[in-house]
């Protein structure tokens, strides 16, 4: 039986292309990884001395001085939060007896406590972070088996076939299990895939360094409350982010047994996905909701932080460890969904019409004589295509993050405060209120070893912390001048558009445009094929050829609708939280685009990206037209 419903899936024109296209992502999502392999290797080796030429190198430089610095700091970090657990207990507001706070800061000591004696391993840790890191990778997962899960399971009941199984006694039961089964071999091979590719790609661009190491040598899971190597930690992550997904596949198949079309599957999990997530960003971790940002998917499937932190929950004012309330709630997730899924298929559901309001609208206005309002009724209302569009401005809005104007560090913050103080063309003016904040530093640097004052040198120090910044922007001033054209201008909110800052917002904003165009443009020709309709095209001698042009003209709406629902709620509050953005300035003051030159500006720059954003979309949506368009002429002219 399970042989059936495998070819069931791969004969599938659906799954064939969500499966290359998440096999696509998947390799975006590799070449994307940062910091770059080459270049890490090469300063964990030598640190350079002489100043960075580019922002990946100076990114690179960064991320290595991070991770020596934190390795060399261990101790000290360890016995900073045990101290602070045990200072904070004096104050009077922890010290009330038998509060959470009290508990949880005893607790957090005891577990930290003895920590420090851990010799870490100064080796590079970037491989075993990239390893480990698979919330995207779970994420295109997820879509896979929901597709596979809607063809196995939601697909029957739309095409009445399942009526066939309420004639068998006991084979209900047993054609649950067996779809049950090939979902998970599925979702298995997928898995091996996918994080079997990742660790593979970490271990030879990156690698892993000595496995026998302590976790703790790993810059990012310092506070790992475990004492175990490296190589159980990747063990542990690997099992436990793999129960996580099966956990999600019980759960997609539960919620089939309850949908009674594609189209509310498909609703009803992005819905869940949007609103977890929604409480996972916006709920404080201070708030008495708390609970529900960590009891929650998106927390569930960062596995690595889970098993990298130590964490107690809040329940009833007792301190209970994250880890024992994320396996019972896991748990008992996974024995309802199977249980209450296992009861639920089989039975009868009656598929509804709607409400009987919109019945009667739809037989009065929803046949039209004139093509193209016909095309459009049956476009937009009869396969849901403004309902979707609907539901995907509402993920774009949900799922788009709130920017705020910060800093990486407190170089970035004088950085940007000295790009805000000469912001504008280099003048000759400038340069001179440059070079005489450059001596500024020299004279500062000479003052603080000639003060006695404490408070003399406390102040002339606070001046000097200033310095690295500084650097950074003559930096910029260097690059300013090699380019003609160029200015000094914040660039925060144009890497964001451009989609540096986050290297994921690029594969995001076209994977969900991809799906979006697939799911609407996919019922363009086929409602006339799985109603029996198209038959009255036959006779017209190009009736075919207008549809397709008719087809066409909307399926390129249909795509500029997404484009703009999928790119204009980060637009907004990017321009919501950086104002008075430079537009008119030369697009070579961004250094990743000196090619252009002085001839355009930042303006028409974003104006082209977006006009090849919408084309690479449009090029997806057309391709769909022509094979689908190609396929009904085909089948109408034998």
């Amino acid at each position: 039986m399970n042989r059936s419903h495998w070819n069931r899936l791969l004969h599938s024109k659906k799954m064939i292309f969500a499966i290359f296209v998440a096999v696509l992502f998947h390799l975006l999502l590799l070449l994307r990884t940062e910091p770059d392999a080459s270049l890490y290797r090469q300063m964990w080796k030598e640190l350079p001395q002489e100043q960075m030429t580019t922002l990946q190198q100076e990114e690179c430089l960064r991320y290595v001085r991070r991770e020596q610095k934190r390795q060399e700091n261990y101790f000290n970090h360890i016995q900073n939060i045990s101290e602070n657990a045990k200072s904070k207990q004096l104050f009077s507001f922890f010290a009330k007896e038998g509060s959470f706070e009290q508990k949880n800061l005893q607790s957090t000591w005891q577990q930290y406590e003895g920590k420090e004696m851990i010799r870490v391993s100064k080796e590079p840790g970037a491989g075993v972070v990239i390893a480990s890191d698979g919330l995207l990778m779970s994420g295109i997962l997820f879509l896979l088996v929901m597709i596979a899960a809607q063809i196995l399971f939601v697909e029957d009941k739309v095409y009445g076939r399942k009526k066939l199984l309420l004639a068998t006694r006991h084979g209900r039961g047993k054609d649950f299990l067996s779809r049950v089964v090939t979902l998970v071999e599925m979702t298995s091979i997928c898995y091996v895939f996918f994080f079997g590719t990742k660790l593979l790609y970490a271990t030879i661009r990156y690698g892993l360094g000595d496995l026998n190491r302590p976790i703790q040598s790993v810059w990012k899971y310092m506070d790992c409350v475990k004492e175990i190597s490296v190589k159980e930690f990747l063990c542990l992550y690997y099992i436990q982010q793999f129960m996580m997904i099966i956990v999600g596949l019980i759960m997609l198949v539960c919620f089939c047994q309850f949908a009674t079309r594609a189209l509310w599957f498909y609703f009803g999990v992005f819905l869940f996905a949007g609103i977890e997530l929604a409480a996972y960003e916006w709920i404080s971790v201070n708030s008495w909701l708390a609970l529900f940002r960590q009891i929650n998917v998106y927390a569930y499937l960062q596995t690595e932080d889970r098993l990298g932190t130590f964490e107690n929950l809040n329940i009833a004012g007792n301190p209970v460890a994250e880890e024992l309330v994320r396996w019972s709630v896991v748990g008992s997730v996974l024995v309802i969904s199977f249980l209450l899924g296992w009861w639920y298929y089989g039975r009868t559901i009656r598929q509804g019409r709607g409400l009987m309001f919109f019945v009667q609208k739809k037989h009065q206005w929803g046949c039209h004589t004139f093509l193209w309002m016909h095309e459009a009724y049956k476009i937009f209302v009869t396969e849901r295509v403004l309902y979707l569009l609907i539901f995907l401005f509402i993920i774009m809005v949900v799922i788009t993050p709130v920017y705020r104007d910060e800093y990486q560090d407190e170089d970035g913050f004088y950085y940007y405060y000295y790009i805000h103080k000469f912001e504008g063309e280099y003048t000759s003016e400038k340069e001179i209120q440059i070079q005489k904040e450059k001596d500024n530093f020299s004279t500062w640097k000479v003052q603080i070893a000639e003060k006695n004052s404490q408070y003399e040198r406390n102040k002339i120090e606070k001046n000097l912390r200033r310095e690295e910044g500084f650097q950074r922007f003559l930096k910029k001033c260097d690059y300013v001048k090699m380019h003609p054209g160029a200015e000094l201008v914040d660039d925060r909110a144009f890497d964001i558009l451009e989609g540096r800052t986050n290297p994921w917002d690029k594969v995001v904003h076209w994977g969900i445009g991809i799906l979006a165009i697939v799911f609407c443009l996919t019922g363009l020709w086929n409602a006339d094929t799985r109603y029996g309709c198209d038959m009255f095209v036959r006779p017209t001698l190009s009736g075919c050829g207008r549809l397709q042009k008719v087809r066409t003209c909307y399926a390129v709406l249909i795509v500029g609708l997404t484009s703009v629902i999928i790119y204009i709620p980060q637009f907004i509050r990017v321009l919501t939280v950086y104002s008075g953005l430079r537009w008119s300035a030369c697009a070579a003051s961004m250094e990743p685009l000196y090619r252009f030159g002085d001839d355009m500006s930042v303006k028409k720059y974003f104006m082209l990206l977006y006009a090849l954003r919408f084309v690479g979309l449009l090029v997806c949506g057309i391709g769909i037209c022509l094979w689908s368009g190609r396929r009904y002429s085909k089948e109408h002219s034998s």
